[in-house]
């Protein structure tokens, strides 16, 4: 059974696998093993307070 949302429309995909950007704590190398699967990896880049 196909997902259909406006992200599998979008990449074209019918059944997605994303990381979620986890910042410092994965670094690099899950994004790029999540890559070479097959699937979205992404990295976070977020840092400082809200203040």
């Amino acid at each position: 059974m196909a997902l259909s949302t406006r992200f599998t429309e979008l990449f074209g995909v019918r059944h997605p696998i994303a990381l979620a950007p986890m910042g410092g704590s994965a670094g690099g190398a899950l994004a790029a093993a999540v890559s070479r699967g097959g699937g979205f990896g992404m990295l976070g880049a977020g840092t400082g307070s809200a203040r």
